[in-house]
C-alpha cells in the first residue's frame, strides 16, 4: 500500500497520494471513496474498495483477508487517532454505535452458489477457510453492501484467533461471534416466491408476498433446489435474525426490517447463508424472542 501510486486506468492515467487524486486531463478529486485519508472517511473508501476487490480473481481464495490487510492496517492506525476508533473483525469494522458494523453485516453475493451443498462445503472446507460465514471474505464471490441503518442488536462476544501471528491476515477455522437480538423462523420459503435476477439494484433476490405483512425479499448465498424431492430442503431450517428495524410514523406498523438468514449446521452453531428485507408491516417481528446466537 504505497502512499503514492501511478495507476494506468481504463480512461487514462491517475496519480494518487494522501492529498487526493489527479487525473490525466488535469482534474483533481478528493472523493473519500477513491482515496485513503487520515480520518473516519476511510470507511467509505473501504466499502467502495471491497466492491471492486471481491469481483477480481484471487489465485488462492484463502488469501482474501491477506490481500486487503495492508489497507486494513492503515485504516486501523488512522482511526485510532479519531474520536471513532473501530475494531477490525475479519474484513468488517466494529464501531461503538454498531452503525457501520450493521451495514457491513448486510452484504449480498453477486453470484449465489449453485446449491446449498456447494455453499456448505465451501464454508466447512478447512483448506479453503478464510473467515467466518458472517464475513464477506468467507465467499469467493463479488459482494455489495446494503444500507447504513439503525442497528437493533448487540455484539456480546467475539472469538477471532489468528491462524498465524496476525488475525488481520488470516483467522482460525471456527472463529465466531455471539449476537443478541430477536430471531424466529421464516413465515415463508424464499423459493415460494419469484426470483428476480435482473433487478436494477440488489438483483438475484427472491420476492415473496407475505400477507398481510407485505413483501419479504431474500438474497440467498445459494440457489434453492426447488424440484429435488430426494433431498432435505434447508429452507425448512431458516431463521431470521433481525439486524435493523425501522418502523414508519404512519401508525399502521409499516416500515422496513433487515437481517441475516441463518441455518444451524451439524455442530448446532449457526452459519450466515443470506440476508433479508421485510417491506411493509414489521410489527410481527415483535413476536420473535430475544436470544443469543453464536454464528461461525
Amino acid at each position: 500500500m504505497s502512499t503514492r501510486q501511478l495507476i494506468f486506468a481504463g480512461r487514462g492515467l491517475q496519480f494518487r497520494c494522501d492529498n487526493g487524486i489527479r487525473l490525466e486531463r488535469g482534474a483533481i478529486t478528493d472523493d473519500p471513496t477513491m482515496t485513503l485519508n487520515m480520518g473516519s472517511g476511510n470507511i467509505d473508501y473501504w466499502e467502495a474498495f471491497l466492491k471492486e476487490f471481491t469481483n477480481r480473481n484471487i489465485t488462492n481464495p484463502k488469501d482474501r483477508l491477506a490481500a486487503v490487510a495492508g489497507a486494513a492496517k492503515h485504516i486501523h492506525t488512522t482511526l485510532q487517532r479519531t474520536e471513532d476508533p473501530m475494531e477490525y473483525l475479519a474484513g468488517l469494522w466494529l464501531d461503538a454505535k454498531l452503525e457501520r458494523f450493521c451495514s457491513h453485516l448486510l452484504w449480498m453475493c453477486d453470484e449465489p452458489a449453485s446449491s446449498f451443498d456447494e455453499m456448505k462445503n465451501d464454508l466447512l472446507n478447512e483448506e479453503r477457510y478464510c473467515a467466518p460465514s458472517w464475513s464477506w471474505a468467507s465467499r469467493d464471490k463479488g459482494v455489495d453492501f446494503r444500507w447504513k441503518t439503525v442497528p437493533r442488536f448487540k455484539v456480546m462476544w467475539k472469538d477471532l484467533q489468528p491462524a498465524c501471528s496476525d488475525a488481520m491476515v488470516v483467522v482460525k477455522s471456527g472463529s465466531s461471534i455471539v449476537l443478541q437480538g430477536t430471531m424466529g423462523p421464516t413465515p415463508v420459503k424464499p423459493s415460494s416466491g419469484t426470483f428476480n435476477k435482473d433487478a436494477k439494484r440488489w438483483a438475484n433476490r427472491w420476492e415473496v408476498l407475505n400477507p398481510p405483512n407485505g413483501t419479504l425479499y431474500f438474497w440467498l448465498d445459494w440457489m434453492p433446489e426447488i424440484e429435488n424431492p430426494g433431498s432435505v430442503d434447508p429452507q425448512n431450517d431458516i431463521e431470521l435474525f433481525v439486524i435493523a428495524l425501522e418502523p414508519t410514523l404512519d401508525g399502521k406498523g409499516n416500515g422496513s426490517a433487515y437481517g441475516l438468514v441463518l441455518v444451524p449446521f451439524e455442530d448446532r452453531h449457526y452459519r450466515r447463508v443470506g440476508m433479508f428485507q421485510q417491506h411493509g408491516n414489521v410489527e410481527w417481528f415483535s413476536s420473535f424472542p430475544i436470544c443469543y446466537v453464536k454464528i461461525k
